[in-house]
């Protein structure tokens, strides 16, 4: 019998499989696994793939930005690392202190050259957000020369969405995963993680095999008609639909996926325009403050081109390309408290090809007529009893 040995967090990996159902059939000569580029074959009832896997420790940006992490490749195509014919390649960032993991686009191992630094780097606030039976996806500015749409996408999971994570990570990168893919189904994951041994004779060639007798379940796709029903407060439309109440909670958790994405777009767009007036430690100040309270009345705190005086952003995404959104009460209130320092961002068009339009004053502009104020219900105070 052989136990598992490796330097890397491959092994980390292999635990969190065998944990989520997945058999280990056979691993490379000795049990000894790769660092890092280990070839995996996973197979599912008729469901394989084929990868070669990387996985580099999360660690802080290097840059003097306390809100953002990334992880540091330290092999690439351009360094002397091949392709693996028949393999696609998966890159992925462990994150020790919350035992989660971050996708990065594969794409990262053309670029580097010969000095390695092909690092990714991401917001802290999707390793916060990780939570146990969600895959989160954030999109962040990348350049042009890197990725033409100048956006690159992360994936943030558990050990309960890493299957998902690696039959999908394709859609997942290229910004078209709607969260309905093989093993998006909700499903048992253990929490114990055992010692791997395997017996002698399963220990042959440079690849390892993993089973499951789980099926690769995708859980039922969010209807597009129904999200943009709930992003506009279509009750009509909703009514027509009879929604089960698991039906309407799955949508909501999609628009607040909608919502997290348009959030951190304008974060970026936020670091990106103070960092270019040369404001580094304003860029690095920029705030996402409903991470940590929602009754504040906006969404982000940022700067001024001064770099000193502060701005508050309202953000409001869709996946749609529509200009009606939804202001509560005390957002309204807000914006007539700080006047011109409050902005109202909308993001369109929020997971295919975002664009946005940023709106000051809002009141101010409803007062001139430029947006209006559209009555859409009625707030009734009840009495403590009859």
């Amino acid at each position: 019998m052989l136990t598992l040995n490796t330097r890397g967090h491959l092994l980390t990996v292999l635990q969190c499989l065998q944990a989520a159902g997945w058999r280990i059939d056979k691993v490379p000569d000795q049990g000894l696994i790769a660092r890092n580029g280990q070839k995996f074959v996973l197979s599912s009832r008729g469901l394989e793939i084929k990868i070669r896997l990387f996985v580099y420790k999360v660690t802080g940006s290097g840059r003097s930005r306390p809100n953002e992490r990334r992880i540091e490749i330290t092999t690439t195509y351009h360094s002397g690392l091949q392709k693996a014919r028949g393999f696609h390649d998966v890159v992925m960032g462990y994150n020790e202190e919350t035992d989660s993991f971050v996708g990065v686009d594969p794409r990262r191992l053309s670029f580097g050259g010969t000095t390695h630094n092909a690092s990714s780097f991401f917001d802290l606030e999707g390793i916060k957000k990780t939570k146990s039976q969600r895959l989160l996806i954030m999109s962040r500015k990348a350049k042009q020369n890197l990725f033409p749409t100048e956006i690159e996408y992360h994936g943030f999971f558990n050990q309960t969405k890493l299957s998902e994570y690696l039959f999908n990570f394709s859609e997942i990168h290229n910004g078209t995963y709607t969260g309905c893919g093989s093993f998006s189904a909700e499903s048992k994951t253990s929490q114990r993680r055992q010692e791997i041994e395997i017996p002698d004779n399963r220990a042959v060639g440079d690849q390892v095999f993993l089973t499951t007798s789980r099926q690769p379940g995708a859980k039922a796709r969010v209807n597009d008609g129904l999200v943009k029903a709930v992003e506009s407060s279509n009750f009509k439309r909703i009514k027509r639909a009879r929604l089960t109440p698991a039906q309407l909670r799955e949508i909501m958790r999609y628009c607040e996926e909608v919502g997290a994405l348009a959030e951190q777009y304008v974060v970026d767009c936020e670091r990106r325009r103070l960092t270019r007036l040369g404001h580094i430690k304003a860029a690095g100040k920029v705030e996402r403050v409903s991470l940590t309270s929602v009754g504040e009345g906006f969404d982000i705190i940022s700067f001024e081109d001064d770099g000193v005086t502060k701005r508050f952003l309202e953000v409001k995404g869709t996946t749609g390309a529509g200009m009606t959104v939804d202001m509560s009460d005390n957002e309204w209130e807000t914006a007539k408290r700080l006047k011109s320092r409050y902005y109202l961002v909308r993001i369109i068009r929020v997971k295919t090809n975002p664009s946005h339009s940023y709106f000051q004053n809002p009141v101010e502009l409803e007062r001139d007529a430029v947006l209006t104020r559209i009555p859409n219900g009625w707030r009734v105070k009840l009495p403590r009893q009859l």
